[in-house]
């Protein structure tokens, strides 16, 4: 897995400001090889792999998103692939940006950063 540098400087930037938190789809090497490689732990909050969690974050009406956000998820904003998550997030009263080709996650996080 790669991740462009930008994205991570971008994230240090709303790290000032914003509360991170990656929740990963169902994966069970995350932990042990994508989060050491990455460094993922230096650049968000909380790291949740749904594979520890055993659901999905999108099962249980969204248990995942409210657990994590402190059930805070008013001024919470989703950058997600999944048609189906950003659904749901906004469903429970939440802001959800989809990343398409048109749209990729660095379009969402550099608008969010000039913000900061």
């Amino acid at each position: 897995m790669n991740i462009d540098e930008q994205i991570f400087d971008l994230l240090a930037q709303l790290r000032t400001s914003y509360y991170l938190v990656l929740i990963t789809g169902n994966m069970d090497s995350f932990d042990r090889f994508t989060v050491p490689t990455l460094h993922l732990d230096n650049h968000f909050d909380v790291l949740v792999n749904s594979f520890n969690e055993g659901h999905l974050k999108t099962d249980n009406n969204g248990e995942s998103f409210l657990k994590y956000l402190n059930g805070s998820i008013v001024e919470a904003i989703l950058i997600e692939d999944s048609l189906k998550s950003c659904n749901l997030f906004s469903e429970l009263g939440g802001t959800a940006l989809q990343v398409t080709s048109e749209y990729p996650a660095v379009f969402y996080l550099q608008n969010l950063a000039v913000k900061v």
